[in-house]
C-alpha cells in the first residue's frame, strides 16, 4: 500500500470513528426520551455505569482519532491541516458525549437520584 493510500485510509477511519461516536451519543439521547428506559436506569448503580462508560468511551474514541493523525503525520506533508481536523474531530466526540452526560444527569436528578458519586457512602 502506498503512503498516499494509507493516509487516505487513516482519514476515512478517523471520519468513521468520529461519526460512530456522534451517532452512538445521539442514539443514547433518543433512548433517554423513552420513559421505560429512563425508569430502568434511574438508580445510583446504573448512573455510575453510564457516567464511567461514557467517559471511558469518549477517551477511547479521542485516542483512536489522535492515533490516526499520529500515524498519518509520518506519511503526509500536510500534517498541519490534519492536526486542525483532528482537534475538530475530538471536539465533536467530546461535545456529543458531554451532552449525553448532562442530559442523563439532569434526568437522574429530576427523578431523585442525588449524588451519584459520594465519598464514603459505601455504595
Amino acid at each position: 500500500m502506498t503512503d498516499e493510500k494509507m493516509v487516505e485510509s487513516l482519514w476515512s477511519l478517523a471520519n468513521g470513528i468520529t461519526s460512530f461516536a456522534a451517532l452512538q451519543a445521539l442514539a443514547f439521547l433518543f433512548a433517554l426520551g423513552r420513559e421505560d428506559f429512563v425508569k430502568a436506569i434511574t438508580n445510583r448503580f446504573a448512573q455510575r455505569v453510564i457516567v464511567l462508560a461514557t467517559i471511558a468511551f469518549t477517551i477511547g474514541y479521542c485516542i483512536a482519532v489522535w492515533m490516526c493523525w499520529a500515524l498519518a503525520s509520518d506519511l503526509d506533508s500536510h500534517c498541519r491541516a490534519w492536526l486542525a481536523v483532528t482537534w475538530g474531530r475530538i471536539a465533536c466526540i467530546t461535545t456529543f458525549n458531554l451532552l449525553v452526560l448532562v442530559v442523563d444527569l439532569a434526568i437522574a436528578r429530576a427523578r431523585g437520584v442525588q449524588r451519584i458519586f459520594r465519598v464514603g457512602d459505601g455504595g
